[in-house]
């Protein structure tokens, strides 16, 4: 018989509840975490099958005062109107996002058939498969904060560029929502 207490969590749920942990950790715990997964002879042993890259369409500001690529940043990034950058170019990009640090914006991509098949071994390490869990939870943590921004950016353009107040745009948490969804 099972103690009341002990009920088992359903395994849908149980992942919600770690991803939502995960979301809400400091930027400076992430970046740690970043720092101590890719640097673990677990990360290296699945170098085959995991390659780091960065989220596509994100910026890392190198030549932010104050972030050195060696201290973590408290703040995720900075917005800059890209507009007229480098006049006669062409390149006209408006407004950016563009993150502190590196490991904001990192984004792992896997083999998925080669993953699964060293996960479908009966000998493979249980430490391999929390580094990937770790992998995985990162690139949800990144790919999502980085759709946020640039929802933000797209909607508050007007507000962001002028500073205006009355240009500032209610945004729900239903619009976000709304709006990540039908870019996904």
């Amino acid at each position: 018989m099972q103690h009341p207490n002990n009920k088992k969590i359903d395994a849908a749920l149980l992942g919600k509840i770690v991803l939502a942990r995960f979301l809400e950790l400091p930027l400076r715990a992430v970046d740690r975490l970043v720092t101590q997964a890719e640097s673990s002879t677990g990360f290296a042993a699945l170098r085959p099958w995991v390659t780091v890259g960065q989220l596509e369409g994100a910026q890392v500001a190198y030549d932010v005062a104050d972030t050195h690529q060696t201290l973590a940043s408290p703040v995720l990034g900075e917005i800059r109107d890209m507009k007229n950058l480098y006049p006669g170019t062409g390149a006209n990009r408006g407004l950016m996002f563009l993150y502190h640090r590196d490991s904001y914006a990192r984004e792992y991509r896997f083999d998925e058939e080669g993953v699964n098949h060293l996960m479908s071994k009966p000998d493979f390490p249980a430490e391999l498969a929390g580094i990937l869990r770790r992998l995985r939870l990162i690139n949800t943590r990144n790919r999502l904060t980085h759709a946020l921004m640039q929802a933000v950016l797209a909607s508050q353009a007007a507000y962001l560029r002028s500073g205006q107040a009355l240009a500032l745009l209610p945004l729900t948490q239903a619009e976000i929502s709304a709006r990540l969804r039908s870019e996904s």
